[in-house]
C-alpha cells in the first residue's frame, strides 16, 4: 500500500488527473450498475429483447434467424457480441453490463488520446472529464443496446484515421476501415459515416488512403450484402432502416400535414404495421423483403413530393436527440418508469408538454434530473463556444473531418431521434467543448 502511494505521488500531475476522471467514470457507471442488480429487467428497452432473441438464435442453432426466416431488420454484429459473452458466461446478463461498462470507461480514455492528439493534453483531459460524467453515457452502457459498442468502435476508428502517421503508412487506414465496417454491422447508420469518410478522403487527395479505407470496410459489409439478396432478396443492409424512413420519416410528414396526398398502398402500409403498441412485432412481416421494399418505396414518394416540408419535420425530430438522458439514468435506478410515449407527446405538443406528462406521478423526480439537465446544457454551450473558436483559428482539415462524421450521425434520424442516437457522437461533442472550455494553445497542423 506504502509502495503504491510512493509511486502515485511520483506520477506526473496529468496521469493523476486522467487516473481521477477514469475512477470518477467507473464509480458513476458501475453505481448505476448496481442499482439494478437485483432487477435486471431495467437493462433491457424493446429493441434489447431484439437483439437478445437473435444473440440466443447464434447460441443455440449458428444461424442467424427469427421466425422461421433469415433475419434481414437487423445486423450482425451486436448480437454476435451478445452472444460472445453469453457462450463464456451461461446467457449472463449481468457479464454484459459490466463489458459494456468497462468500454465506456476506456471509451473515456481514448477520448483524452483524440482530444490530445487533435489539440492539446488540456483539451484531452477536459474532454474525457466531460465524457466521464455525461448523463447519456453513464445511461446507455448500462442498457442491453448497440450503442456503446459502436461508440467505442467509432473512436478507435477516428484514433487510427487521424493519427499522424496514418499519411505516411496506409497500414494504419487498413484497421480503420475495418473497424468502421465492423460499425456497420453493429449500426447500419455508420454507413453514412463510412461514404463520408471516404468522399473527404477523396477531397483531401488522399486517394490511395480512400481506396484503402473503402476496400477495407467492404471488405466486412459485402458479405452480409450478398447474403441478404441471396438468402431473401433484400438489396440492403437492414430492414429497420426503410422501416423506420416510413413509420417515422414520413408518417411524421403525414401527421404535420394532413393535406399530403398519399397513395392507397400508403394507407394500407399504416394501416397493418407490423409492430403495434400492446401487441408483439409481427417479425415475419419485419423479415420480408417486399414489405420493406414497399417501406422503401413509398417513403421516399411522400417526402420527395414536399421536401422543404418534410426539411422542417426532420429538423424538429432531430430535437429529440438533444434531451439529456436523466430519465434514462432515473428508470434504471427504479426511481420512475417509462413506456410512457413521453417522446411522442413532445413530438407533438413540445417538451414542456412531455415533461408534464412524464413526471405526472412523481413531481419530487424532476429536482434529481436537473443536474443532469445543467450538465448537459453546459456541454452544450461550451461546443458552441468550442466551434466557434475552431472557425475562428481556421483549424484544419481534421478537425472539420470528425466533426463532419458527427454531424451527419446527428442529421440522420430525423423524426424517429432518441437521445441514445447522441451516444455515438457524445466523444466528439466532448471535445469540441472542452475547446471551448480550454481555448486552443497552438493551431494543429492541416494533416491534408
Amino acid at each position: 500500500m506504502l509502495i503504491s502511494l510512493v509511486r502515485c505521488s511520483t506520477m506526473p500531475r496529468r496521469n493523476i488527473y486522467l487516473l481521477i476522471i477514469l475512477i470518477t467514470s467507473a464509480v458513476l457507471r458501475f453505481t448505476l450498475v448496481l442499482s439494478a442488480w437485483s432487477e435486471p429487467s431495467r437493462y433491457f428497452t424493446p429493441d434489447s429483447y431484439d437483439y437478445n432473441t437473435l444473440a440466443h438464435s447464434l447460441l443455440e442453432d449458428g444461424q442467424f434467424v427469427r421466425a422461421g426466416s433469415p433475419e434481414i431488420f437487423r445486423t450482425p454484429g451486436y448480437p454476435m457480441f451478445l452472444a460472445g459473452i453469453y457462450a463464456l458466461t451461461g446467457n449472463s446478463t449481468h457479464a454484459v453490463i459490466i463489458v459494456q461498462a468497462f468500454l465506456d470507461i476506456l471509451l473515456c480514455y481514448l477520448v483524452f488520446r483524440l482530444g490530445k492528439l487533435l489539440f492539446s493534453e488540456a483539451v484531452g483531459l477536459v474532454a474525457a472529464a466531460i465524457q466521464a460524467i455525461s448523463p447519456v453515457m453513464i445511461a446507455y452502457c448500462c442498457r442491453i443496446l448497440s450503442e456503446t459498442l459502436f461508440a467505442f468502435l467509432i473512436v478507435s476508428m477516428l484514433l487510427l484515421l487521424l493519427n499522424k502517421r496514418a499519411n505516411q503508412q496506409v497500414k494504419l487506414i487498413f484497421p480503420a476501415g475495418v473497424i468502421m465496417g465492423i460499425a456497420c454491422l453493429v449500426r447500419p447508420v455508420g454507413l453514412i459515416g463510412a461514404i463520408i469518410i471516404v468522399i473527404f478522403l477523396l477531397v483531401a487527395r488522399r486517394f490511395r488512403s480512400a481506396i484503402v479505407f473503402a476496400v477495407a470496410s467492404a471488405m466486412i459489409i459485402m458479405p452480409w450484402l450478398v447474403r441478404n439478396y441471396f438468402k431473401t432478396g433484400y438489396r440492403g443492409l437492414a430492414g429497420v432502416a426503410d422501416y423506420n424512413l416510413f413509420y417515422y420519416n414520413a408518417r411524421a410528414l403525414m401527421q404535420s400535414d394532413r393535406s399530403t396526398v398519399v397513395s392507397s398502398t400508403a394507407h394500407r402500409l399504416i394501416k397493418e404495421n407490423p409492430i403495434r403498441e400492446g401487441l408483439p412485432p409481427d417479425y415475419a412481416r419485419l423479415n420480408n423483403p417486399a414489405f420493406l421494399s414497399l417501406c422503401r418505396s413509398e417513403g421516399m414518394r411522400i417526402i420527395c413530393r414536399q421536401p422543404g416540408q418534410y426539411l422542417q419535420v426532420h429538423l424538429r425530430g432531430m430535437r429529440n436527440i438533444f434531451l439529456p438522458a436523466a430519465t434514462d439514468v432515473l428508470e434504471i435506478a427504479g426511481l420512475t418508469t417509462g413506456k410512457k410515449g413521453t417522446l411522442k407527446v413532445i413530438r407533438q405538443a413540445g417538451l414542456w408538454a412531455g415533461v408534464k406528462h412524464y413526471f405526472a406521478d412523481k413531481p419530487w423526480a424532476i429536482w434529481l434530473c436537473l443536474p443532469m439537465v445543467v450538465i448537459t446544457l453546459v456541454k452544450f454551450v461550451f461546443a458552441m463556444v468550442g466551434l466557434v473558436r475552431c472557425a475562428i483559428r481556421r483549424i484544419g482539415f481534421d478537425f472539420w473531418f470528425m466533426v463532419a462524421i458527427g454531424v451527419s450521425l446527428i442529421l440522420l434520424p430525423g423524426p424517429a431521434g432518441h437521445p441514445r442516437f447522441r451516444v455515438p457522437v457524445a466523444a466528439i461533442i466532448s471535445i469540441i467543448s472542452a475547446v471551448g472550455i480550454v481555448g486552443i494553445k497552438s493551431k494543429p497542423s492541416n494533416r491534408a
